[in-house]
């Protein structure tokens, strides 16, 4: 069985929107009427994890992985495959050195299929990586995002996962909010996007250096109105990327965003910004939870 779908830049393909470039499009099947299902007890709560290493460098952050009975890694390759070092696997008993192909790094750490947008330089790169009982249909993706849509269990139904990861050059920067209106636009499901958006929502998210360009903000927050989006909120340490040289600057780059359909249907969700690991970029942690009343 093929475990990892991948675009490289050699594809036959471009990453981008809106300038003669398109996107990989995939056909879905039917959503699944998951109204009949019972269940035993009262109440059931059903949690998904989903883990974010924004920067990639180090693939697995340095935190405990093997409870978890169901979840999705994202992260952001920087620099290409070879850029990855030592990985440590689930367990977190030892660390391996393993070839740099995500077939064998999906392989290592225990997940059982992933999908692989090559970086080109330093610039864009997403992988995500799942286990084997969560059900993961890609939709589109170029070098800016992934979109899936995610099944767990019947209960949980379909939703879309988009991991996006914004052009980092300023001035292609409209180019990151068209992509994010044309995800809006493309389907009508609940649906979560977390990433890498290399913008703050308000000026308060950042700390130090040169004072944020309102123009640049109102484009970003002219995109999430456009799609519906809102704030998960999070826990943990407010700024998720930091520089020290030379001047300290803190900005909160890293977000969940989710239209009303999915956070009324995950309400007990919540959102975590972890410790730092080598990474100047905080991994973040979405458990993602609903709780179902037996109707039977």
């Amino acid at each position: 069985m093929e475990r990892t779908l991948r675009h490289t830049e050699d594809s036959d393909f471009t990453a981008g929107f809106g300038h003669d470039e398109d996107m990989i499009d995939v056909d879905l099947p039917p959503e699944e009427d998951t109204a009949s299902v019972n269940f035993p007890l009262p109440y059931l709560n059903l949690h998904l994890d989903l883990i974010t290493d924004c920067a990639g460098r180090y693939l697995m952050p340095s935190f405990h992985l093997n409870h978890q009975r169901h979840m999705i890694l994202i992260c952001r390759l920087i620099g290409g495959l070879g850029t990855l070092g030592q990985l440590k696997r689930y367990e977190d008993l030892f660390v391996v050195r393993i070839p740099n192909t995500m077939e064998n790094i999906c392989v290592k750490l225990g997940f059982w299929q992933s999908i692989v947008v090559d970086s080109s330089g330093a610039s864009g790169g997403l992988c995500f990586m799942w286990i084997k009982e969560v059900v993961m249909v890609p939709r589109s993706f170029c070098f800016h995002h992934i979109d899936t849509e995610v099944k767990v269990i019947r209960v949980l139904g379909c939703w879309r996962l988009i991991g996006f990861y914004r052009y980092p050059v300023t001035a292609d920067q409209h180019k990151s909010w068209e992509l994010l209106a044309s995800l809006g636009d493309a389907s009508f499901m609940a649906w979560l996007c977390v990433g890498d958006f290399n913008e703050v929502f308000w000026a308060d998210e950042k700390l130090g250096g040169r004072v944020r360009n309102d123009r640049q903000i109102q484009g970003f927050r002219y995109a999430i109105d456009y799609c519906g989006l809102q704030e998960l909120g999070f826990m943990g340490p407010k700024f998720t990327w930091w520089r020290n040289n030379p001047e300290d600057i803190r900005v909160r780059l890293d977000r969940a965003l989710t239209n009303i359909e999915w956070s009324e249907r995950f309400s007990g969700s919540t959102v975590f910004h972890l410790n730092p690991t080598k990474s100047d970029h905080l991994p973040i942690k979405i458990i993602i939870s609903k709780q179902i009343l037996n109707q039977s």
